[in-house]
């Protein structure tokens, strides 16, 4: 009789246990059925909005780039001109106007051409040194950044220069194989005695061995600067026969 009592109590639970897991299994069911579709939609866009950025962030870069203007790009210049005005080269995207700075103000704009290239004729420079530069801007006038910098000296003045030795007209023994010529000019100048680069310091103090020959002698000194611009002396010593 207990064994008998006890199986009907191991029944009656497993029965219950059975029931409540079916009762769950129902709730579940339905949850999903109800709420699931939605669930796995607000699923799928976290994780494509991890993938990608959304589309306000999507539309605010989209339209910050297209903001962005390349700047232009000019061609090397030489460092110094003895002419007043110089012409300006460079690239840009087809169509672009170009803007031209000169030591910092706008002077000139031009028309990039279909390859991009565009030419500033005649660059009106300042006595001294000078900074050019120039923007891009495009159709709907956004402008690029500075192009990188260009710097140009203009010098329209000669070099100053002296020969003070030896003296003009100076006698020299025939026992003199060389004389020393040496002088002054402005600094940064190259100097030739007689067509040879003489030795020049940061102040401009030149010299160079000259060799003598017998009877007259002409010495010719000249000085260029970085424009090209020169200046030169010539004198005739004498070595005695």
């Amino acid at each position: 009789m207990g064994k008998s009592r006890l199986k009907r109590k191991q029944v009656r639970s497993a029965k219950r246990n059975l029931y409540l897991m079916l009762a769950g299994a129902s709730v579940i069911l339905i949850v999903g059925i109800v709420y699931g579709p939605q669930l796995l939609i607000n699923f799928s866009i976290a994780i494509e909005n991890l993938r990608h950025p959304s589309a306000a962030s999507l539309s605010t870069n989209t339209s910050s780039s297209s903001n962005y203007v390349a700047p232009p790009s000019l061609n090397p210049l030489e460092t110094a001109t003895n002419s007043a005005s110089t012409s300006v080269s460079g690239y840009a995207l087809a169509g672009q106007t170009v803007k031209l700075y000169v030591n910092g103000s706008e002077t000139d704009q031009i028309k990039a051409g279909q390859d991009g290239s565009f030419t500033f004729k005649t660059v009106a420079l300042s006595q001294g040194t000078n900074t050019i530069k120039a923007k891009a801007v495009t159709k709907n006038h956004n402008q690029s950044s500075f192009s990188n910098l260009l710097t140009i000296s203009y010098l329209s003045q000669k070099p100053t220069l002296t020969v003070d030795q030896p003296q003009d007209g100076q006698h020299f023994s025939h026992d003199s194989q060389t004389v020393q010529v040496g002088g002054k000019t402005d600094p940064q100048d190259r100097v030739t005695v007689n067509g040879f680069w003489a030795i020049i310091d940061d102040q401009g103090n030149y010299s160079y061995l000259l060799p003598l020959q017998n009877g007259d002698n002409t010495i010719t000194v000249v000085s260029t600067d970085q424009a090209g611009n020169t200046t030169s002396k010539t004198i005739k010593v004498t070595r005695d026969s």
